[in-house]
């Protein structure tokens, strides 16, 4: 990329005309090259094509707090449905997707942040996920391409001192926010992307069916994207 000079003039200079044509001369003399001469000489002014094949979004801007409380991983709800996307399209051989989700946690209850053995650490720790359905011709398949985990309190997992619920401080009213990269390495033509949820689990949550009330998170403005750029 070529480099245009442009004249400084302080007060009270008197330029010459050789000054001010300058920058004009060095425009018409000049061509702009493949090759960058600076750093940092782009913006997006110079990015004339789109960086993206195809943009999927998702955005749930209600105040409508869904409460979750499954052991399982369930697919986020709201005011709009499910979080989902439905992609429907085919990869080529080493195209890359990337996606994201954020929300707001709302009231946490919390009926146990600590316990031994096994399980120490589990009570206090809920999860996100983000699934991809897809199939290569056959019967669907569901593979967590991005994952997150936060706590409902914060307590570090290996204290063994254990205090009655409420003594720890609730992690609530906070953001999340996770993204992930999954790359499509097989042959062109044979893979159809179906769709994507965001989904969230609770590790001290009931099992379906159970009356047993155990943790649980509220979530609202859950948003879902997913970027297939342009190659």
């Amino acid at each position: 990329m070529s480099i245009i000079e442009k004249p400084h003039f302080e007060a009270e200079d008197v330029p010459t005309s050789a000054e001010l044509n300058l920058t004009y001369d060095l425009v018409s003399a000049r061509t702009v090259g493949s090759e960058n001469t600076q750093a940092g000489w782009a913006s997006r002014d110079h990015v004339t094509d789109l960086a993206a094949n195809q943009v999927f979004n998702f955005a749930d801007e209600t105040t409508v707090t869904t409460v979750y409380d499954r052991i399982n991983f369930t697919t986020i709800t709201g005011g709009l449905g499910d979080t989902k996307l439905d992609l429907n399209y085919q990869p080529e051989t080493n195209e890359v997707l990337r996606v994201h989700a954020s929300g707001l946690v709302t009231a946490l209850e919390i009926e146990s942040d600590f316990a031994t053995g096994s399980d120490r650490g589990r009570h206090n720790y809920y999860a996100f996920r983000i699934l991809l359905t897809y199939d290569d011709g056959g019967a669907p398949v569901q593979e967590a391409i991005a994952t997150a985990g936060y706590s409902f309190t914060d307590r570090y997992r290996d204290t063994t001192y254990t205090p009655n619920p409420g003594q720890s401080m609730s992690l609530q009213y906070q953001t999340f926010q996770f993204s992930g990269l999954y790359s499509y390495t097989g042959a062109p033509a044979t893979r159809t992307y179906q769709k994507i949820e965001l989904q969230v689990a609770i590790f001290y949550g009931r099992v379906l069916g159970s009356p047993t009330v155990l943790n649980s998170v509220g979530i609202q403005r859950n948003q879902l994207q997913a970027i297939r750029p342009r190659r």
